[in-house]
């Protein structure tokens, strides 16, 4: 017989070392599918979205988000991602600084627990163009993590029509 057919102690710890190494493999790599696969959907949606965590720092956009920031030239490269958005909404001034106080004022409530859900409409018009946004933050957790996820729809046409 070989002396391959029945491993010895030292065997069965290579095969035990090997096996994990395999398995710790395939979860990571079905972690990084979920990420991608998460990611994918977040940048699949229309709106603008921006994901929050507890202190009200941005940890990841999607693409129409990066697309808005791009054609309205948002400065920084990441499109806000490590920046304190409520923050940024609290220190604004001039034209809509009302509304991005009480923008900040309702994300600091959703993500401080005290509301489930908050929605404002308000105006983000360009030198050129009129347009309003729909705002939306709801509370949001991840990897026993929590945050919030703060939407903006466009909702111009409506506004127009009226």
């Amino acid at each position: 017989s070989s002396r391959y057919e029945t491993p010895g102690l030292l065997g069965q710890q290579v095969l035990a070392v090997l096996n994990d190494i395999s398995e710790r493999k395939s979860v990571e790599a079905a972690a990084r599918l979920a990420l991608t696969q998460r990611a994918a959907t977040l940048d699949a949606l229309p709106a603008h979205i921006a994901l929050l965590d507890k202190d009200g720092n941005i940890v990841t956009v999607n693409e129409a988000w990066r697309r808005f920031g791009a054609a309205n030239v948002f400065e920084g490269q990441a499109f806000g991602v490590g920046t304190n958005y409520v923050a940024l909404c609290e220190e604004a001034h001039g034209d809509c600084s009302e509304e991005a106080l009480l923008a900040a004022r309702g994300i600091r409530s959703v993500l401080d627990g005290r509301q489930e859900k908050f929605e404002l409409e308000y105006p983000c018009h360009s030198p050129d163009t009129k347009r309003w946004f729909r705002m939306i933050a709801t509370p949001f957790g991840w990897d026993n993590e929590t945050g919030a996820v703060v939407t903006h729809v466009d909702v111009t046409e409506r506004w127009l029509a009226n």
